[in-house]
């Protein structure tokens, strides 16, 4: 398995690690750019808790294809499967209805997407490049 920025098991525990953030904004109320999607639309305590909860179960799920990944490499498809549906329902969210009044503000929302897509990608390439001999 490759090593260093081009190991799999490198970018999983960063994605554990955004993921962990990420929820400990989400349960503290910090809305920021990069660990809220959705930082300057209102939203109730309790949503922010949820969300928390369910990105902290995410992140212990990264954390576990980080530890397989060596041995079983297919574990990052179940990640890549997670990933791929999450930019489906951002980009839903995106382009609703509910969003088309927003008008320009929308633009920090997809720059959030193509930063997951792009994350997306580059664990594609690696979970393929793995799958070449070294």
């Amino acid at each position: 398995m490759r090593r260093g920025f081009r190991s799999p098991r490198f970018w999983l525990h960063a994605g554990a690690a955004w993921l962990l953030a990420s929820s400990a904004a989400h349960m503290s109320g910090f809305k920021a750019p990069g660990l809220y999607f959705y930082f300057d639309i209102p939203s109730y305590p309790y949503q922010d808790k949820v969300i928390s909860v369910l990105l902290f179960g995410m992140s212990m799920l990264f954390l576990s294809a980080a530890d397989t990944v060596d041995e079983r490499p297919d574990a990052l498809l179940y990640i890549l499967s997670a990933l791929g549906a999450a930019l489906v329902g951002f980009s839903a969210i995106n382009l609703s209805r509910e969003f088309q009044g927003l008008g320009p503000k929308t633009a920090a929302y997809w720059a959030a997407v193509a930063v997951s897509a792009a994350y997306t990608a580059w664990l594609a390439f690696l979970y393929f490049d793995s799958k070449r001999p070294e």
